[in-house]
């Protein structure tokens, strides 16, 4: 990436309202405003969307290329007076309802042999095995009315006896696509990062 780093993020004020924002170093900056100010300057660049972050990713390199103008405008003319310090912001999902989450299982070895224990194996069709050649991964969903912030109490329904997390990486995918091949897979694979979600082991039958 030329240019300054920067990150994107959704945050909140309290209980205000969501804002996506330009985060550099520790303050984020609101986008809308940061962009207003941007085009104030009479710069060309425009981005498609400034009130959330799943609106840019649809023509991500076009608006990712706004963005580095924005953050060098930024760097130039010095950060607005209202950039809030991110120890004094809610963090939220970056996009905080994404099309589909898809989540995949059985796909090392330590959680082919974690089923096994657990009596989870199918009931017809393939056994798990833990060897290649009849133990696949799968992909399940999960509703993105799941999601939370970084920082965010996770409520509990009662009678759960197990409840585990886990930290995994992430792959946003930024364009609709078909039994894409290798070639193409570097840029429909938009943006990497960790994150972490939990299960209720003892409802889970997956």
């Amino acid at each position: 990436m030329n240019g300054t780093p920067f990150k994107l993020g959704t945050f909140a004020r309290g209980g205000g309202d969501p804002f996506a924002a330009i985060v550099l170093g520790d303050k984020a900056v609101d986008l809308a405003k940061a962009h207003a100010l941007y085009r104030s300057a009479a710069r060309r660049g425009a981005l498609a969307e400034t009130g959330g972050i799943f609106g840019l990713l649809a023509d991500w390199d076009a608006n990712f290329s706004v963005l580095q103008e924005m953050v060098a405008f930024l760097e130039k003319e010095g950060l607005p007076a209202d950039a809030a310090a991110l120890s004094e912001l809610r963090a939220l999902p970056p996009v905080r309802r994404p099309g589909k989450m898809f989540y995949a299982a059985q796909n090392f070895q330590e959680h082919v042999d974690e089923m096994i224990r657990a009596g989870m194996s199918p009931a017809g069709g393939a056994q798990f095995t833990g060897e290649k050649s009849t133990t696949r991964p799968y992909l399940f969903l999960k509703a993105p009315s799941t999601l939370a912030g970084a920082h965010d109490d996770i409520a509990i329904p009662l009678g759960m006896s197990k409840i585990d997390w886990e930290a995994e990486i992430a792959l946003a995918i930024g364009r609709r696509c078909v039994r894409t091949g290798s070639a193409a897979r570097a840029t429909t694979i938009l943006r990497r990062w960790d994150r972490s979600w939990c299960r209720a082991r003892s409802w889970a039958t997956t």
